[in-house]
């Protein structure tokens, strides 16, 4: 019973009112039987003698008339099918067992199912399959309904029985832009098996089914997702229905930098847009477009070999300032994934840059302010900062909100309340230099720096190490040894230590002993610099020489400038070109009368956000960053921040993991032998077939009706 109910859900009629013309093959029957009632019987001697003489051979010329009335019957049917376009499922359940099943189903809605290939999509593929699993139901079976990207969502809520809203669920799932995560996907499935095992009583067997594209950046197992994988498979039967294609040619525009990060009105810039491709396919000739505010400013052409990397250089000037919105794109439809084809890159460009420089003992900043603002002024970089000097005790009078980042020099008797106000600025944004001498940091400051500052090293010769230049501050020195940057000698430093609970801490530069000389971190929106010597000629040892000659080394000024650069792009660069799925976060002024502020989203449709307080400072949250594009936040009509959002490029790679690799992604044993791995083959149209069958029996019903006409005569 159960595999006619599966051999009945497996055919589908794609057009089912025209199985109605099937009426149609009555036809021939009626017009025989009219025939025969058409003619009157008269007695004729003659005719009477041949029909006696033929009467012997009446079964044979019967049974030639039912044939050609049957096969003119087989004409009519075959066209009526083949109008109705009858379709074979190429699918099984594969549930295996009897009884009532609890069915997940997980759709993978990552944005590299969206590529299209015979006029559908990934997606639309797995929607199909997962529909064929709903319709081919048992009576009291119930599904949940999971779609799966970073995050997952239990469309149902709970699971159901009832085949409409199932279909339905399946149906509202969209194409999203995020990149999928299979550790999530797995938690979310163990949640609807919970519930499910909660509230429907009497199931005799669970079932997972993910319909995927089977991305390897997403199917890559690590020891959490591995022993998921193997509690999943010991508890419930597990599918994998592979819905992906053979294609995996794709170019994405990877990458947009600018050079240098922080922008003045009619500096000049350098665009840099890297292009990946992926596949085994060249392409040339590739046109790369550049627009600035939405116009469009120039092309360039570029080729790309197999799996090959390209970079495009655009350069250009800003004459306003504010926010810019920047878009690289690939013109035209080079491949069939064109959602990754552009990136988008929003910059500031700023009247002036402003640092507080905070001099903790007299003339300890003046080496920093001259290396930040150089008296030649030979540098439109340079020109743009106006560094500003401060005795340590005005801190707490300085509306930091106005600066974009502060440079605390020999600075040690800071209190909670200047310590409290120094984090916020960071947390929103702000750049925060701390260079040390011997004094003693105090307490407050301890739960903002990333290490932990021990005493000075006794007074020797000690050399920096740059760490092979991997940092961003110090890579304009690779190939350029002769700099001076190794060979500044530093007499006495601070030993630093960087806490293990700050992982996202990175050390710049490091001495010749192994400890940290400059170690950077986040925090928030903002980061935040630790130095271990004070960087300035006025601050003296025991034996009243500079702690370093980094000052009067000429890597000082470009070193101190890639510094700035890099603390300081946090909150006019960093904070404003996220990925998508990523909190976007602007400050807001809590003495504003307005309560609401609009996002407008990429696709033109709108959202209203309340603001709030947070730690006493306004801040707007966008959390719904789900798209990629332009967010532009605004009050009162007046733009108050504006946001880019670009894919995580991970998914732009097509290539998929093996289907026969990934039962051996579970260990050996009784949880691999749950799982079933499948792909998803199209329908099978039987129309064709049936309008060539009838084309061959037209023809052969002519041949018979002649054959059986001179056979009669």
């Amino acid at each position: 019973m159960f595999f006619s109910r599966l051999l009945l859900a497996a055919f589908e009629f794609i057009s089912l009112p025209m199985l109605g013309w099937l009426a149609a093959g009555a036809l021939p029957w009626l017009i025989y039987r009219w025939n025969r009632r058409q003619h009157r019987t008269t007695s004729w001697a003659a005719v009477d003698l041949l029909l006696t003489a033929v009467s012997r051979s009446s079964r044979q010329v019967k049974l030639r008339q039912w044939l050609l009335i049957a096969v003119r019957t087989a004409i009519v049917v075959l066209v009526a099918l083949a109008v109705a376009e009858p379709v074979i499922r190429r699918w099984a359940r594969g549930s295996g067992g009897i009884g009532r099943s609890h069915t997940v189903i997980v759709l993978d809605q990552s944005y590299s199912m969206g590529l299209r290939s015979s006029n559908s999509s990934r997606l639309d593929r797995a929607k199909a399959e997962a529909r064929q699993l709903v319709e081919s139901r048992r009576r009291g079976d119930v599904f949940s309904v999971v779609g799966w990207t970073k995050s997952t969502d239990n469309i149902l809520g709970r699971p159901t029985a009832d085949p409409s809203l199932v279909l339905s669920a399946i149906g509202s799932l969209s194409q999203s832009e995020e990149t999928a995560d299979l550790s999530v996907a797995f938690r979310a499935v163990q949640a609807a098996l919970k519930r499910a095992e909660n509230e429907v009583p009497h199931l005799d067997h669970s079932n997972v089914v993910f319909l995927s594209d089977l991305s390897q950046n997403t199917w890559q197992v690590g020891p959490e997702v591995q022993s998921q994988l193997e509690g999943l498979a010991k508890q419930s039967r597990l599918t994998v229905i592979h819905v992906g294609d053979d294609e995996r040619n794709n170019v994405a525009v990877v990458d947009l930098t600018i050079e240098p990060t922080l922008l003045s009105r009619g500096q000049k810039v350098s665009f840099s847009a890297t292009l990946q491709g992926f596949g085994d396919k060249a392409w040339e000739d590739i046109e790369v477009e550049l627009s600035v505010d939405w116009r469009f400013v120039e092309s360039q052409q570029t080729s790309l070999s197999e799996g090959g990397v390209a970079a495009v250089r655009f350069d250009h000037q800003f004459d306003g300032e504010g926010s810019h919105t920047v878009l690289v794109s690939v013109a035209g439809e080079v491949d069939s994934l064109p959602i990754d084809n552009r990136r988008w890159l929003v910059v500031e460009v700023r009247p002036q840059l402003r640092v507080a420089c905070i001099a903790g003992r007299p003339r300890a900043a003046d080496d920093v302010a001259r290396a930040l603002a150089p008296g030649s002024q030979s540098d439109d970089f340079m020109q743009t900062i106006r560094p500003e000097i401060f005795s340590g005790g005005r801190l707490s009078e300085l509306d930091l909100k106005h600066y974009d980042a502060v440079f605390l020099c020999s600075v040690s008797d800071l209190n909670q309340h200047e310590a409290d106000r120094l984090a916020r600025f960071v947390q929103s944004g702000g750049g925060l230099t701390v260079l040390l001498d011997g004094q003693v940091l105090t307490e407050p400051m301890g739960h903002l720096l990333p290490v932990i500052v021990h005493e000075a090293v006794p007074i020797g010769e000690y050399h920096f190490d740059a760490l092979e230049y991997a940092h961003p501050i110090v890579e304009p020195f690779r190939g350029n040894e002769n700099a001076g940057l190794l060979k500044v000698a530093v007499m006495k430093y601070r030993r630093l230590t960087v806490k293990q609970e700050y992982r996202s801490a990175e050390t710049v530069l490091a001495f010749g002993t192994g400890d940290p000389a400059l170690v950077v971190d986040r925090r928030g929106l903002g980061r935040v610099a630790v130095m271990a010597v004070p960087c300035s000629l006025t601050i003296r040892t025991e034996e009243k020489s500079p702690w370093s000659s980094f000052a009067m080394s000429p890597s000082y000024l470009p070193v101190m400038r890639e510094l700035f650069a890099y603390i300081g792009s946090a909150r006019w660069l960093e904070g404003q070109n996220l990925q998508v799925d990523q909190t976007a976060t602007c400050r807001w002024d809590m003495s504003r009368p307005e309560t609401q502020v609009a996002v407008r989203m990429p696709d033109g449709s709108e959202q209203v956000l309340t603001t709030q307080a947070v730690e006493n400072q306004g801040m707007i949250l966008l959390t719904d960053t789900s798209q990629s594009g332009i967010y532009q936040v605004s009050t009162a009509g007046e733009q108050i921040a504006r946001f880019a959002v670009n894919l995580d490029p991970r998914e732009s790679d097509l290539a998929s993991l093996d289907v026969n690799d990934l039962p051996a992604i579970v260990a050996t044993g009784s949880a691999s032998s749950s799982i079933e791995v499948r792909t998803a083959t199209s329908d099978y149209s039987f129309a064709p077939s049936l309008l060539a069958c009838a084309a061959v029996l037209l023809l052969a019903e002519l041949a018979l009706a002649c054959w059986l006409g001179r056979g009669w005569q």
